[in-house]
């Protein structure tokens, strides 16, 4: 779909700064009670110029979808429960030395963040609401 024919909500959302993007995906995942990553036989990832690995995680299966193009083209969105993303996906993304991109877009990279730092700060907004 291109930008042009997104929902305004949609388009709003995506012209929010990486740090604008992170805390609505931090209230989403919190409120909606799970995350969207892109899967196919695994988890997508993205690698940095730092040579750091990530899995692109998302507020809504919509913005997932966006950027199942290009490297991502067969991946899918796929949800992740809070309670999944807290007690088995962050931990083993930890395990393997892997971060999280989350919330990039179609042009913005997103904001990375280390597993257990994600973790923290969805167990402090779900313990705030």
């Amino acid at each position: 779909m291109a930008e042009a024919d997104l929902p305004e909500q949609m388009k709003a959302v995506l012209a929010l700064s990486e740090a604008g993007r992170y805390e609505h995906f931090v209230r989403e995942v919190v409120r909606t009670e799970e995350a969207w990553g892109l899967a196919a036989e695994g988890w997508a990832q993205v690698s940095d110029h730092t040579r750091t690995s990530a899995v692109g995680l998302w507020p809504a299966a919509e913005y997932a979808e966006l950027c199942a193009t290009a490297a991502w083209s067969g991946y899918t969105p796929q949800p992740v429960s809070l309670r999944a993303l807290l007690h088995q996906l962050l931990p083993a993304l930890e395990d393997e030395g892997l971060w999280v991109l989350v919330f990039p877009t179609p042009t913005v990279w997103g904001v990375l963040v280390n597993a257990v730092a994600l973790a923290e700060e969805l167990t402090k907004a779900r313990a705030s609401r």
